[in-house]
């Protein structure tokens, strides 16, 4: 893709983009995301961002398929309901990655990315979804996935079938989120709050769950081979299937033989 990518200059993109408000196969690093118009919905196809910390309010509900981030930085952005499909965040030739800081992506929606050594910081991201992303080294920290619905404060956040091994969520407050059919082998749970929480059908090999509050969530499909339980903070009303009750037992000391 690089090699059929536009150069413009910032007027030049302003330009292209004063027609329908999309973009096809441009480099949008001299663009300044801040001064685009917010009242204008935009379309990114095929383009790439390069060095740039990009900002500002008018890539709300914004939608970018097939692009490349190479070393950049959402920082206090507005992406909500914003899409980002098939889209690499991060280049395993040169190691940079992009990331998220305190941002509002509140509804977004990333599908089929690749987000790998990036992360969430400071951010609020109700509703976020996450769907077939690759994820490996993914960090959360200090983003907020609850939204206030008058006295109600609700909790919501989804990752689906995402390869998260060695994600670092420690200390998050993923209370009522659905993680499903993840991989999340090696990932960093320590501290995290995950009452009410679906996490079903993932890999949970080697997960740090030191210190996390377990109550009420759901792990039924999940493998939990290497679980210890002693380490967890709390666990009332947990749900596991039959097939793994054996390794909670042995977790805590107790041998169990078939009937």
């Amino acid at each position: 893709m690089l090699d059929s990518v536009m150069y413009p200059s910032h007027d030049e993109i302003h330009e292209l983009l004063a027609g329908n408000g999309r973009v096809e196969g441009v480099d949008l690093s001299n663009l300044e995301f801040e001064n685009l118009d917010s009242d204008d919905e935009y379309g990114f196809d095929q383009c790439v961002v390069r060095n740039v910390h990009i900002k500002g309010d008018a890539l709300r509900g914004s939608e970018w398929r097939d692009c490349q981030f190479m070393n950049c930085v959402f920082t206090g952005c507005n992406l909500r309901e914003a899409v980002f499909e098939n889209c690499h965040f991060f280049n395993a030739e040169t190691t940079e990655t992009t990331v998220f800081r305190f941002c509002d992506l509140d509804s977004a929606r990333f599908i089929s990315c690749d987000l790998s050594v990036g992360g969430l910081f400071g951010s609020y991201a109700y509703d976020v979804e996450f769907s077939q992303c690759k994820m490996v080294g993914f960090q959360v920290e200090k983003t907020n996935f609850s939204r206030d619905f008058g006295k109600l404060k609700r909790n919501l956040a989804t990752f689906n079938a995402c390869s998260m091994m060695d994600a670092v969520m420690r200390d998050a407050d993923l209370s009522t989120c659905v993680i499903k059919d993840c991989d999340l082998s090696d990932a960093d749970l320590s501290s995290a709050i995950l009452t009410g929480a679906e996490v079903m059908e993932c890999n949970l090999y080697g997960v740090d769950f030191k210190d996390c509050d377990l109550s009420g969530s759901d792990l039924r499909g999940s493998s939990l081979d290497g679980f210890d339980l002693t380490t967890v903070k709390a666990y009332q009303g947990l749900q596991i299937s039959a097939g793994q009750q054996h390794l909670l037992l042995t977790s805590i000391g107790i041998d169990v033989f078939a009937d």
